[in-house]
């Protein structure tokens, strides 16, 4: 992954941005934490916004189940994909367990998606990249 440049690296989120695809990586993992995601996802609107990014894939397989996952989830709906969106943001492909309750972007969540976002959950890495390399 050469041409990925890492924007941040936290215990548990990291966030790559590959200029070249126009594409952003976030990996979440463990007992991911209200303050990293609102650092994690706070850096990719900074992307977004300066190099006009439309494609994100968020890997959260190996975070661990919390309460604070439904608290995270209403944050990123309500307040960030707004303004993700706004600035550009067109696709999410996410890595997901098969447990509904691990997933960022649940599906009570994705009732406030808006309607120019897509969002697709696959169950491995490779799926995610050729969905989203395929999205333009």
């Amino acid at each position: 992954m050469k041409k990925l440049k890492m924007k941040l690296d936290t215990e548990n989120i990291v966030v790559y941005h590959d200029r070249l695809n126009d594409w952003l990586f976030v990996s979440c993992a463990n007992q991911l934490t209200f303050e990293e995601a609102r650092q994690g996802f706070g850096e990719c609107l900074d992307i977004i916004e300066k190099h006009h990014c439309t494609r994100l894939i968020v890997d959260s397989y190996a975070v661990k189940y919390s309460p604070l996952l439904h608290e995270i989830n209403r944050w990123l709906a309500n307040d960030w994909l707004p303004v993700a969106n706004e600035q550009g943001l067109r696709f999410i492909a996410q890595l997901t367990p098969a447990d509904p309750n691990w997933r960022l972007f649940d599906t009570p969540s994705e009732r406030l998606i808006p309607p120019s976002v897509r969002i697709a959950h696959f169950g491995t890495l490779v799926s995610a990249v050729k969905w989203i390399c395929a999205q333009n």
